[in-house]
């Protein structure tokens, strides 16, 4: 069941959120879009000082970045279907990343956490 929810990864839902494709991205991490592509996978782990210095230059504190963690992990544990998790945490990082969404994104989220539904 892990593999399922491997290539839901938190960078990518912010990059989503955020409008960005990889290679635009990349620019604010300093590396490549290869190796966003990579992260994104879960082939490869970023640096903590590389994610925080390119979360700063996106405006994404490093706190929410681990929300946005904690959020995936708790909706693992949850067992929920691939495709809401994405839409859930989706809505979590549109609030981080739209601070006139935020009051919205998370009430959304918190409406959909209360009726979690379970996979399988």
């Amino acid at each position: 069941m892990q593999g399922e929810y491997e290539k839901i990864n938190s960078l990518r839902i912010i990059r989503v959120a955020k409008n960005l494709n990889q290679e635009d991205f990349a620019k604010y991490f300093l590396c490549t879009k290869a190796y966003i592509s990579s992260v994104e996978h879960g082939n490869k782990k970023m640096s903590l000082t590389t994610l925080r210095s390119g979360l700063n230059k996106i405006n994404i504190s490093t706190s929410d970045y681990f929300v946005l963690e904690e959020l995936r992990d708790y909706l693992i544990n949850m067992h929920v279907d691939r495709n809401y998790m994405y839409r859930c945490m989706l809505a979590k990082a549109l609030g981080m990343v739209s601070p006139e969404l935020k009051e919205q994104a998370e009430s959304l989220v918190s409406e959909m956490l209360q009726k979690t539904p379970k996979h399988r």
